[in-house]
């Protein structure tokens, strides 16, 4: 018989806590969305920040939501590419910094990350972009064979 784990917390701890069927009346079988863009298009950035993916998403409920995203490129100086996620202009990382891929500057190299957030049911857009070191330009940096995957668990 399939079992849920749950977590139920007590004095601020999370305990799992198995539940087999026949103890759960209410029980939803928990449905994985997903949502997936890809292009192989070059591109790099002119300016302090430049959009590289954005991706609309409709969430049928309350999720957890997981935002891969991954580009080979090439970096012409060997400096840092700052990357930002968002949804709906939230930044994806609880501190709202972005990540940082190092490309090397012969062809070339493939980076990813996946940033984890909490989003309400509904309509949003998922945006990465490149970032900004300073109000330095970002021309150095190009990113081709680009991949955003967003996976969503209703909670």
């Amino acid at each position: 018989m399939p079992t849920l784990t749950k977590f139920l917390g007590r004095n601020g701890q999370k305990a799992p806590t198995q539940i087999n069927d026949a103890e759960c009346t209410k029980c939803q079988p928990a449905s994985l969305q997903m949502f997936a863009l890809a292009t192989s298009a070059p591109v790099d950035c002119p300016a302090p920040k430049c959009p590289l993916m954005s991706l609309p998403v409709t969430l049928s409920s309350d999720s957890l939501v997981s935002i891969t995203f991954a580009a080979m490129g090439v970096d012409t100086h060997d400096t840092m590419t700052p990357i930002n996620c968002d949804v709906d202009g939230n930044p994806c990382a609880p501190d709202g910094s972005g990540v940082l891929f190092q490309y090397p500057t012969v062809c070339c190299d493939t980076r990813s990350f996946t940033w984890i957030a909490m989003v309400s049911k509904g309509t949003h857009t998922v945006n990465i972009s490149f970032g900004a070191v300073g109000s330095a330009a970002l021309t150095e940096s190009t990113v081709f064979n680009r991949t955003l995957l967003v996976q969503a668990a209703p909670i």
